[in-house]
């Protein structure tokens, strides 16, 4: 089944989408954070969804990478940001056409992969192989370190520039997340030693349900978590309870998930247990410093590139 119409959407939207006679499917709104609206998606249905959103006609407004035409899957009762456009400065607020269609025809996505709890922390050093047996084990944590210096993540000797950084404009507001340009297909690595407690590796090249598409999670000492996100779909080298070192491969970059180019997402998050940190709405990031070529403790600058030791 599909179904398409028109909206205008101008700063008050809540607008149900469905074919004649039929039950809403989609509600379409967009939400603004200062400059930057935000064009979202629910599924109000009770199956899965493949949501396409075209926006034309733009006015006092700019796409800035956006894609003007979004697919993505969406799950019943999700509320997904299909794109966004930034407001012109100094200008009346910006106005569209957006057309919307669904089709009901897509796969639900494939479930996270978790372990629950997570593995015991192995000693420094040591490695989990993939197929070992996991042991309910409470992981001993060491208090919290906001001064420990990570390692870059990507490998030595190779330099990436950082296009969004902490409270960014896209798609950063209210985290310290950071984003690194990067060609697909470049190695990502474990910025510090840890256990990998969450992967998810087979959603769609910018057709995902979920805003980090393809992404390992991956626990330190202290209780904190790394995510690196918008993998490569089967971009991801390691197993849920792997014990991997600093500076290992974990995977490769893409384009997955709310993404407008190839690129690693990283951030740090410090919530409670640190498990589920891909939960909708939870972020709980926290800032992180990195050791760099002659400096440590740094704090990366958007437009900066920084070459890994």
């Amino acid at each position: 089944m599909k179904a398409a119409i028109l909206l205008i959407l101008t700063l008050l939207l809540g607008l149900p989408v469905s074919s004649k006679g039929e039950q809403p499917q989609v509600k379409i709104s967009q939400q603004r954070d200062g400059d930057v609206i935000q064009i979202l998606a629910e599924n109000l249905s009770d199956r899965s969804l493949t949501i396409t959103v075209q926006i034309a006609d733009i006015h006092n407004a700019k796409s800035e990478g956006w894609p003007t035409k979004a697919v993505k899957r969406c799950l019943p009762g999700d509320r997904i940001m299909m794109t966004a456009l930034i407001q012109t400065a100094g200008a009346p607020p910006a106005t569209f056409t957006c057309t919307v269609s669904t089709s009901d025809d897509a796969p639900t996505s494939q479930p996270v992969v978790r372990a629950t709890p997570a593995p015991a922390m192995p000693p420094s050093g040591s490695r989990v192989p993939a197929d070992a047996p996991k042991k309910d084990v409470p992981v001993r944590l060491q208090p919290v370190d906001p001064a420990f210096g990570y390692r870059l993540p990507f490998e030595h000797g190779t330099s990436h520039n950082v296009s969004q950084g902490y409270n960014g404009r896209a798609s950063h507001q209210g985290a310290y997340a950071l984003d690194f340009d990067m060609p697909e297909g470049t190695a990502i690595c474990a910025a510090r030693e840890g256990v990998v407690i969450e992967l998810e590796k087979t959603r769609p090249v910018q057709s995902s349900d979920s805003t980090i598409g393809n992404f390992v999670a991956i626990k330190h000492a202290d209780g904190t978590v790394a995510l690196y996100a918008q993998l490569a779909r089967d971009g991801v080298s390691v197993a849920v309870g792997q014990h991997v070192l600093t500076g290992d491969v974990i995977g490769r970059s893409g384009t997955t998930g709310h993404s407008n180019g190839p690129h690693l997402h990283f951030e740090v998050g410090a919530l409670p247990e640190c498990i589920g940190v891909t939960e909708k709405g939870i972020r709980g990031t926290i800032p992180v410093v990195f050791d760099i070529y002659g400096a440590t403790k740094v704090t990366l600058v958007v437009g900066t590139t920084y070459k890994a030791e």
